[in-house]
């Protein structure tokens, strides 16, 4: 178990009660701190809390992007030991319960925005360093239920030429998960489609003060379901589509410092014209409730 060093032969320790997790909005994080001190060490204080972080790697117009820290926030702080001397040999353990938020995000991981949380004990040594020891938490944050019912979902982009739905058993996934739904296309018109396909679309927005609009980042998996085909007025077509959710460490946010949507478009590309598309918000997560 990593340790956090004072000086002086002193140590400092934290436990989980769960090492591997998983926890889950809501649930009470019960954590032991261990602070030894084979010496007299003074110290300003001891306190433990939980760590709400997040960095952002920002797009700069010259240069390398640079890394911002937009989020360093301490919930459920708790001070354990006020400013004392610990005498040669001390020995104490402490046990603390820190409540997660019910709304807490799911920790996050891609190339431009990482965040997570962290329990973490510090003692203050005043004017010297600082000895801290912190512990990633295991969080998942399961789909809440809101957006689970089956059923027909989108409008269509060009609907006097065709109507198109996506029929899905629901908008709320698992990273790792499939997607099972169905491509309903109702042509009004009749035309040649060079493919037909299902786009999943990942947009990260960071929200930095300095920067209007934050930035932005689009990532696609797709699924094709057919060649060149031609479609008649009153042939309708129901496909039926299997797509692969990658268990990236992405899963779908929203935060005072950065957005991440998910987006599921089916297209119907035609050559030299405007492609017909629907497409629908679809909510990802990092893990389902506790079984």
């Amino acid at each position: 178990m990593p340790i956090g060093i004072l000086g002086g032969g002193a140590k400092i320790a934290v436990e989980l009660d769960r090492r591997a997790g998983p926890y889950y909005p809501g649930d009470v994080i019960h954590a032991a701190i261990t602070l030894d001190s084979e010496k007299e060490v003074k110290i300003s204080g001891l306190r433990v809390g939980l760590l709400a972080w997040e960095v952002s790697l920002i797009e700069e117009e010259e240069g390398p992007p640079s890394r911002r820290n937009t989020m360093d926030e301490m919930v459920a702080a708790v001070t354990l030991i006020d400013e004392t001397t610990l005498a040669a040999g001390f020995h104490g353990t402490y046990q603390v319960d820190l409540p997660i938020p019910g709304d807490a995000f799911p920790p996050y991981a891609s190339s431009s925005l990482r965040s997570g949380w962290l329990v973490k004990a510090t003692v203050d040594r005043g004017f010297r360093k600082d000895a801290t020891y912190q512990v990633d938490l295991p969080l998942l944050v399961p789909p809440p239920g809101e957006h689970a019912q089956a059923g027909e979902v989108g409008e269509a982009s060009e609907p006097e030429t065709v109507d198109m739905r996506l029929w899905l058993p629901s908008l709320e996934w698992v990273e790792g998960e499939t997607i099972e739904g169905r491509l309903l296309i109702r042509p009004r018109k009749g035309f040649d489609a060079g493919e037909v396909r299902v786009d999943l679309k990942r947009q990260e927005k960071v929200h930095v003060p300095g920067y209007k609009h934050g930035s932005t980042y689009p990532s696609i998996d797709r699924v094709v379901l057919a060649g060149k085909t031609r479609f008649q007025p009153g042939q309708e077509a129901d496909l039926p589509f299997r797509f692969p959710i990658r268990a990236m460490g992405c899963p779908t946010r929203r935060t005072a410092s950065s957005t991440v949507v998910y987006t599921l478009q089916a297209v119907l590309s035609r050559r030299l014209r405007k492609d017909c598309t629907v497409h629908t918000e679809i909510w990802l997560y990092n893990g389902r409730g506790a079984a």
